[in-house]
Formats: C-alpha cells, structure tokens, sequence
C-alpha cells in the first residue's frame, strides 16, 4: 500500500513555531540560514538480522513503503547545536550552497511538473527510438563521469555494469553528502562542471532547485530520459527536478563477533543497556543532511529522557558513517547508529564481522539523481544514458543489489495482503518535533572521538 504525503504549505508561509522561536534564541546566526525540505521513504519493516543474500534483501516482495513526507528543516541549526560535542569536526561554508530558494520559485517549479504531468505521454515507439539516439550519441563521447554520496562498493558496481552493457567509461568520486554538495557548487562556480550528475541524499530537491536557479542544473523530468518518457519509471518516485532511485531504511548495525544470540539489540531503546556504555560507535550527524530526521523520529517516539539516557553512554563520535562502519569491523566497538545496509555490506565484503538489524521503526534514507544542464555538462548524452540505467528497472536492481535496499519500480514497492496483515508499527507521514527539539537533546551530549573522527572519506 502506498499512501500519497499530505501537501505542506511552503516554508515563507508558515508562521514561526515554537522550535524556530527557540532556534532565533538559541542560534541567530543560524536561524538566518537557509531552511530545508528533506525527504524520507517511511517504511514499516520486519524485525530482524539483515545479512548478505536476495532472500533476505528488503527489496523483495512483502515490504510496505510509504511515500516520502516532505517538510522544512534547519539542517545548520544541527550543526550548531552538536558543536559543543564534536571532537575534531569540520567547518562547513555557506557560501558553497546555492541561494535559498523563494516560494514563487516553488510554485514555478510546480507549475512545471504540472504541465509535465497534463502532457501527452510519448508512444512506447519514440521512447524506444529516444533511447536508441541516446545511446549513439553517448557512445561517441565514450565517457562521463559523477559524483556518488553512496558507499564505494555501490557506485563501482553500478559503474562496471553500464560499462559492460554500454562499453560507456563511467568513472565516479565519492563524498558525503555535504561535501558533494561544496564539491559541486566549488565547481560550478569556477565554471567547471567535472560531473555529469550527482546522486545524493538530504536535502537533494531543494539543492537541485537551487542550482537550476543558477543555471547549474536541469529538471530531470524534462531532459528527454527515456526511463522517464516511456513511463518505466514509477511517476510517484519523479521528483520533477530530481528522481528518487532508492529507499534506505537506518537500522542497527553491530560486530558479529563481539554480539550474538540474545544481546542482538532489536529495537532503539535497546542501546540504552548499560552493557554497551563504551560501545556504541556514532557517524557524526553533519557529515550529511539524511542523519536530522533519524534523530527527529526518535525524539518523537521516545522523548528527551530517551537521550539523557543515550548521553550516558559515552558514545565514540567519527567523522561519517562509512568510518564508522569500518572501525566497528575492526572491533573498536560493538554497536554503530544509525547506519544502512550499503555501508554495512561493503565492510562486510571486506571480510569483517559486521552486520546489521532494522529496527520496527525506522525511517529511510533517500538517494536523489540530479542532471548536470546539458549546455554545461562535459558528456551530456553519456551522463542522460547513465542516468536512465539508474532509472530503468535493470539498472535500479544493480544500484539496490545490498541487502536492506529497496529499488524505486512497482514490482518492489507492492506488498501482498498477506503480508499486509502482519503490519506492525507504522510510521507517521510527519514527526510531530522539529528537528530543533532533537538538537537541544543532543547538544550536551559527550562522546570521544574515534578513528577517523578528523577526516571525512
């Protein structure tokens, strides 16, 4: 069952919460800072260990996502509020991010997808001769390149396979997510545009309408990618201005080797057994935008007393998720929070001891791609062709193959009734906090730094 996110009113319309009062008080430099929009796939999923193999792989059959809860959220305002615990953090620069984008400028946008949306669908013929123009045209460039916030494992396998279906050269860099952003805005600046299109989470709509503001960017719903214009891309995954290719649920990963049997941790309260004071391994929330609303959920559900509890456990702050994920197979701890199954995965590969649970309560990770304009872009028709692998059904089960991934098509974002009726919690299409109220919980909270807390991968 999917059900449709209810329409929020744009951020210059709202009038000022309690939590944006207390963010004024609190944080005036960063109150003044842009807001943003995030996206999440909320999901209600199975208990239990995730582990390497297709049977157990989220993306099959018997999973109920729900569609994405767009909402504004102060993402500066989380950096603030942590920079009293962060040990060795980085300093990020406002003036890399594009200018906040206005409410007339949204309805813009929306007019935008509007039209799209009453314009005739293109016969499955020209869709089919679009693609077959593309992929000559792509293959006289015989190379592009992008910018990838995902695990390294995922991109290089994505990367070999339209190599191999192409004989396309796809080479690809890999930040976090806010660092892919001051990447690309360094670039775009400069007037260099190294990358064809950019896959990243968080706040990736409201910075791809940013960036088509200043030319950066193009709407990928009208690029001509033939995924698109024949309709094998899910409408409901289309963002206008960018597409949705997948739904990464956080959960609990933990050291297979150090946990077993019945000290598996099953739930978020779990972390709170003194048994794990010392051991729990924390990827810092502002190496990228998607970790606000993981933290917002649980305040939601568990309330501040939740955190004071989380405070006294003496957590070890890294850098990113992916360092995180690599110290805890090396046995620097027992339990890292929040991660998702391609950072799990790609340890594991490695041969580490690590692996993951998905709590009954979790709220998911989207990944966005975002089109270079075709005027500025260095291989405009090899990064189109790219981008419409990712959007085919081929290509999106190769850049979902982790366990713990759920592709964007229609075969895996049904659920039988059968399943259905062993629903458990469910997510609210909307957290009731802001993620100021978050902020304040953690903001006191006292960890040590652990390997790699310095850098960012």
């Amino acid at each position: 069952m999917v059900t449709r996110p209810t329409p929020t009113r744009s951020h210059a319309s709202q009038s000022a919460t309690t939590g944006e009062r207390w963010i004024r008080r609190q944080f005036p430099q960063q109150a003044r800072r842009k807001h943003i929009r995030l996206g999440t796939g909320w999901k209600s999923l199975p208990r239990g260990r995730i582990t390497a193999g297709p049977e157990t792989s989220v993306s099959s059959c018997g999973r109920s996502i729900m569609e994405r809860a767009s909402r504004k959220q102060s993402w500066h305002v989380l950096a603030a509020a942590l920079g009293a615990v962060a040990v060795a953090s980085p300093t990020w620069a406002d003036t890399t991010q594009p200018a906040t984008t206005t409410a007339s400028a949204k309805v813009q946008t929306m007019q935008l997808a509007q039209a799209a949306a009453r314009a005739p669908a293109p016969s499955q013929a020209a869709a089919a001769a679009a693609l077959e123009a593309l992929i000559k045209a792509a293959k006289a460039e015989g190379e592009m390149t992008y910018y990838s916030a995902q695990t390294e494992n995922v991109p290089r396998r994505v990367s070999a396979a339209f190599q191999a279906k192409y004989g396309i050269n796809a080479k690809f860099v890999r930040f976090n997510s806010v660092l892919l952003q001051q990447r690309y805005a360094t670039d775009a600046e400069s007037g260099s545009f190294p990358a064809d299109l950019i896959i990243n989470s968080g706040d990736a709509i409201t910075y791809a309408e940013n960036g088509i503001k200043k030319g950066w960017f193009e709407p990928i719903a009208t690029a001509g990618v033939p995924a698109i214009l024949s309709g094998e891309f899910p409408a409901r995954f289309n963002r206008n201005v960018t597409a949705i290719i997948q739904l990464s649920p956080w959960g609990i990963a933990f050291n297979s080797d150090k946990v077993k049997g019945a000290d598996l941790p099953k739930d978020w309260p779990d972390l709170l057994n003194p048994k794990w004071k010392g051991q729990i391994l924390l990827p810092d929330p502002r190496a990228s935008d998607a970790y606000i609303d993981h933290w917002a959920l649980l305040f939601d559900k568990y309330g501040e007393s939740f955190f004071a509890k989380l405070r006294d456990q003496n957590m070890r702050l890294y850098a990113s998720g992916v360092p995180a994920t690599q110290a805890l197979g090396a046995g620097e701890g027992s339990i890292q929070v929040p991660t998702v199954g391609p950072q799990v995965q790609g340890v594991k590969d490695k041969g580490a001891p690590v692996a993951m649970i998905i709590p009954d309560t979790s709220v998911g990770v989207e990944q966005h791609v975002t089109l270079t304009a075709r005027a500025k872009a260095r291989n405009a028709n090899a990064g189109r062709l790219f981008a419409n692998y990712l959007l085919s059904a081929e290509g999106n089960q190769v850049f979902n193959a982790d366990p713990g991934q759920a592709p964007c098509m229609p075969w895996a974002t049904r659920c039988p009734r059968t399943t259905a009726r062993r629903s458990r919690e469910r997510l609210r299409a909307r957290p009731k906090s802001s993620s100021s109220s978050a902020c304040s919980a953690l903001r006191t909270m006292p960890v040590r730094g652990g390997r790699g807390a310095a850098t960012h991968p």
